[in-house]
This record gives C-alpha cells, sequence and structure tokens, in this order.
C-alpha cells in the first residue's frame, strides 16, 4: 500500500527538523491587546451594532468567554470553555470572532 501524504511528509523531515519547527512555534506569539473585546470590536464593529448603528452591550457570558480566549499561550493547555447560551445570543458569531483573534494573534 502507496504511504499517506502525511507518512510521505514526514519522511521529508528529521525528527530532529520537526523538533526544531515546533519550538519556533511559539516564536510567533503576539502579546494580547490589554482589552481582548475592545480589540474585536475595533476591527469587527459591525457585529456590535443594532440596525441603527447603536452599540450592543455585551453580557457577562461574552465577557467570560472572551477572557478565556485572552487565556490561550501557544503550547499551553487550558481548560475547555463549556457554555450553554440560548437561541439567538451570539454564539456563532463569538466563536468566529475568537477564531479570527486567535489567529491573527498567532495563538494557536
Amino acid at each position: 500500500m502507496a504511504p499517506t501524504a502525511v507518512e510521505r511528509a514526514w519522511t521529508q523531515f528529521s525528527q530532529a527538523e520537526a523538533q526544531q519547527a515546533l519550538s519556533q512555534r511559539g516564536g510567533l506569539w503576539r502579546a494580547l491587546p490589554a482589552d481582548g473585546v475592545a480589540w474585536v470590536q475595533e476591527r469587527f464593529p459591525r457585529y456590535f451594532q443594532d440596525t441603527q448603528g447603536r452599540p450592543i452591550p455585551l453580557a457577562e457570558r461574552h465577557r467570560e468567554f472572551w477572557q478565556w480566549v485572552g487565556a490561550l499561550r501557544p503550547g499551553k493547555q487550558v481548560p475547555a470553555f463549556f457554555a450553554v447560551w440560548s437561541r439567538g445570543s451570539g454564539k456563532s458569531t463569538t466563536a468566529e470572532l475568537a477564531c479570527a483573534r486567535v489567529g491573527a494573534l498567532k495563538k494557536r
């Protein structure tokens, strides 16, 4: 049977090279802005406004989530964030914006 793409890629690198690449990953991390909520609101303001452009305040559950996102660090395990939010309370939008923030800051 032919090797998989992953197996072919792995054979191109020695374990030492792979270990070096993994250790450099932590070097890509950038310091977080002091206020993660402000960071997201500045970059995606329309997600935090009503149809008239008025700001929509965040609920405490959102602030707790953003605090958890702020605690993420490359190579460090954090407890899972588990929440049950009602329909229409911004679950998907919050998760998508968190992915944008984590990716932009190269945290994961």
